[in-house]
């Protein structure tokens, strides 16, 4: 068992697609279309705030702070873009562990 290490080359592919599938394979088209105009409406601007709000605090935390000296904008929207971009499939486990209606 010393020579067994969880690596990102194991852990990625053994949870993460999965994870992905599950998310996508199971919506039901006739469900979206008529959740649509919602979907667009909550989606598209709450990810553009969770992305804004994660790069601030990213950038006041790292290089206000002295931590990362001279970390812009730029690499913290990187780090807020692929942060917030894993985030639904955290609340759809959550969701589905707490009984929340479908139509969520």
């Amino acid at each position: 068992m010393s020579g067994l290490a969880l690596t990102l080359e194991i852990l990625l592919p053994l949870f993460l697609r999965p994870l992905l599938f599950e998310a996508a394979f199971h919506p039901s088209l006739v469900e979206f279309k008529r959740n649509q105009a919602h979907i667009l409406f909550l989606a598209i601007p709450g990810v553009m705030i969770a992305a804004a709000v994660t790069a601030g605090l990213t950038w006041l935390g790292l290089d206000a702070t002295g931590i990362v000296p001279g970390m812009g904008w730029a690499p913290s929207l990187i780090f807020a873009d692929v942060i917030v971009s894993t985030d639904p499939i955290s609340v759809l486990v959550i969701f589905t562990e707490l009984g929340v209606p479908r139509r969520l």
